[in-house]
C-alpha cells in the first residue's frame, strides 16, 4: 500500500526538502501551498520535480493554511486522489519580522496586524491542520502497525528560547510545541501519534534578510547551543 503526505508550506524551503523526502521513500505527496511557486535554486515546482524524477506520486494543491474550509479541501483534494492520508505536516510559516528590511523590533513598536497575521499561519493553521487530520484519520481503519495516523508539526528553536524584538514568532512557535502536547495526549487513545520538531536556523527564502544582518547572525547562532 502507497502512503499518503499532506506538506504545507511545499513549495519552498523546509517543506519543499520534507516533500522531497517523502517522495524519495516512494510515498504519495500532497504539496500545499498559497501557491506552486518554484523553489529558489530549482528550475521546476515541487511536485514537477517529484514527478518528472518519478520518486513517487505528488500533486499540488492551493491552500489558505488559516482558513478552515481551504484546509478542508486540502485533506479531501488528497484523500480523493489518492484514497487515505497517513502523515500530516503542518509545516507552512511566515516570520514577518525577518522579512522587515529595517530589522526586528520589539513589541511597542510591532503593528497588531503583524501578530495576528503570523499567529494566523503559524499557530491557526497547525490547530486547523491537526483537527482535520484527525477527523480523516478516525474515518480510517487501523494499519498493520496497530497505528491510525501521524502528524508532525514544525515549531522552531524561538518556540523553546525567547528572542529580542520577535516577540510574534516566538509566540506563534512556542505556542505549536504546547498545542502539539495536547494533541498528543488526546489522540493517542486512537492510536494518533502528534509530533512537534523545532528546527534551528536553516537559510530559506523566507529569512533571506537575516544572513546578511550582522546585528542578527550573533543571536541566531546562539541559539544553537
Amino acid at each position: 500500500m502507497i502512503k499518503v503526505a499532506i506538506v504545507t508550506g511545499a513549495s519552498s524551503g523546509l517543506g519543499h526538502a520534507i516533500s522531497i523526502a517523502y517522495s524519495k521513500q516512494g510515498w504519495s505527496v500532497v504539496c500545499g501551498d498559497l501557491s506552486g511557486q518554484v523553489p529558489v535554486g530549482e528550475s521546476q515546482t515541487t511536485g514537477d520535480l517529484i514527478n518528472e524524477a518519478q520518486l513517487g506520486r505528488a500533486m499540488f494543491v492551493s491552500v489558505n493554511v488559516s482558513d478552515s474550509n481551504s484546509v478542508q479541501n486540502l485533506i479531501s483534494t488528497a484523500v480523493s486522489q489518492y484514497g487515505r492520508l497517513d502523515v500530516m505536516v503542518n509545516n507552512a510559516k511566515i516570520s514577518l519580522e525577518s522579512h522587515n528590511k529595517l530589522g526586528p523590533k520589539p513589541i511597542t513598536e510591532t503593528a497588531d496586524a503583524t501578530f495576528d497575521q503570523t499567529m494566523a499561519v503559524n499557530t491557526r493553521s497547525v490547530f486547523l491542520g491537526c483537527e482535520y487530520a484527525i477527523r480523516q484519520f478516525m474515518t480510517q481503519p487501523l494499519l498493520a502497525s496497530g497505528s491510525r495516523g501521524w502528524i508532525i508539526n514544525t515549531s522552531s528553536v524561538y518556540g523553546l528560547k525567547a528572542e529580542t524584538d520577535h516577540v510574534s514568532y516566538c509566540t506563534s512557535k512556542a505556542a505549536v510545541i504546547h498545542m502539539t502536547k495536547c494533541v498528543a495526549r488526546e489522540s493517542a487513545p486512537a492510536k494518533i501519534h502528534c509530533n512537534v520538531i523545532c528546527p534551528g536556523f536553516i537559510r530559506t527564502g523566507m529569512d533571506s534578510n537575516l544572513h546578511s544582518n550582522a546585528a542578527v547572525i550573533p543571536a541566531t547562532h546562539s541559539l544553537l547551543c
